[in-house]
């Protein structure tokens, strides 16, 4: 789809209020796709949570992730790992609101899935240790995140 490929050239070139005009007008022709998969749809609410959660309009977030995780859920399960990246996601979002203690429940069960699914290398697990040793240096719970080496 032509507006996703601009959101997305847009995001690489960090023009954000570019990118998340894009994403919104490509979430908007998603949805009017009937024929569009439920996996296919959240990868269009994903992205549009995702800029949002990097930009000024980042209440608008969480929703929005709340929304793609349900998605990939029902459609991939709750163990795939697609489903494991909008939780992560959605744990960065709720670490910055300070919702400390559902961004660890839902990180802890990204990296659990991600432990199962992918190899000890994976980019995606880097990222989420990264994203749960945030979390804990936030909370000040250092004694945690050097029990888990992170």
């Amino acid at each position: 789809m032509r507006l996703r490929a601009d959101m997305e050239r847009a995001d690489e070139e960090r023009q954000l209020e570019l990118a998340t005009a894009r994403a919104a007008d490509a979430l908007a022709a998603a949805e009017r796709s009937a024929s569009l998969p439920d996996s296919d749809l959240a990868h269009f609410v994903f992205d549009l949570g995702r800029l949002y959660a990097n930009g000024a309009d980042r209440q608008k977030a969480r929703p929005l992730l709340e929304r793609s995780l349900s998605l990939l859920e029902q459609s991939l399960g709750p163990s795939h790992p697609r489903t494991a990246i909008a939780l992560c996601q959605l744990g960065v979002v709720l670490t910055i609101d300070g919702d400390y203690v559902r961004a660890d429940a839902v990180l802890q069960r990204a990296l659990a899935i991600q432990e199962k699914a992918l190899a000890p290398d994976d980019p995606d697990l880097g990222r989420t240790l990264r994203d749960l040793g945030s979390l804990l240096e936030r909370r000040g719970d250092l004694t945690r995140a050097e029990e888990m080496d992170l």
